[in-house]
């Protein structure tokens, strides 16, 4: 067996005679989650994303926001396309550091970023102990 030399441009490409499409492209990152003296607060980049495309569920310390949309026939006429993405998806998951109430839990939305709030549980939020002396 000969040793060849690894050539990372090798790579499994399409061919250029194939048909083939652009490939969907999927947000990555643009989640944070924090959390302040009384609530869990999950933030995530939707750009694009009207409100009643996104579905947001908090359940058992995970939340997941997932959104979609796709631009409509009528939106394409009287448009030259170069590139297009037609289809605009993304799908965030991420457990959360405290139990919360779940069943308390808002969002708002704001110049393509939602703000999911949630208070945290009572035996989750801090409490001050103070010292005895003897």
């Amino acid at each position: 067996m000969a040793i060849v030399k690894w050539q990372p441009l090798l790579r499994p490409w399409p061919s250029l005679f194939e048909d083939w499409d652009w490939p969907e492209r999927e947000v990555e990152g643009g989640l944070n989650v924090y959390e302040t003296e009384d609530k869990i607060v999950v933030e995530a980049q939707v750009p694009g994303i009207p409100k009643d495309k996104l579905d947001i569920t908090v359940e058992g310390g995970v939340v997941r926001i997932k959104g979609e949309v796709e631009e409509t026939e009528e939106e394409e006429k009287g448009k030259r396309y170069y590139c297009k993405q037609a289809k605009r998806a993304f799908y965030y998951s991420s457990s959360l550091p405290y139990r919360g109430q779940w069943d308390k839990a808002e969002a708002e939305m704001e110049d393509g970023l939602v703000r999911i709030t949630i208070p945290k549980a009572e035996e989750e939020k801090p409490k001050k102990i103070t010292i005895k002396t003897k």
